[in-house]
């Protein structure tokens, strides 16, 4: 429909939610999106007597993703330009007062 403003879908696990601090604190621009580490492994052979080990270029990466909240319940957060800043995420249905 011409003029109605379409939503995007969500795809994570979390509804939808606004930020305490919704621009850079640097440059203005929103988020690009949350930091995140992820867990991996390099997988190493051997030649079944432990002596030798290869490692042929193979790598895991784990499945397991949560974003993460310091002890004040704020989620790092960095922009296009690579600055980091910390918001906590407010649920949407949540009066922020």
């Amino acid at each position: 429909m011409k003029g109605r403003k379409e939503k995007a879908p969500n795809f994570g696990s979390m509804p939808p939610f606004t930020l305490s601090v919704p621009r850079c604190p640097k440059c203005g621009e929103f988020p690009r999106g949350v930091p995140v580490t992820i867990n991996g492994l390099a997988q190493l052979y051997t030649d079944n007597k432990g002596r030798t080990f290869e490692y042929n270029g193979h790598f895991c990466i784990g499945g397991h993703y949560a974003h993460r909240m310091d002890a004040d319940g704020q989620t790092m957060l960095i922009c296009g330009g690579g600055h980091l800043w910390k918001a906590v995420l407010i649920p949407e249905d949540e009066d922020i007062g």
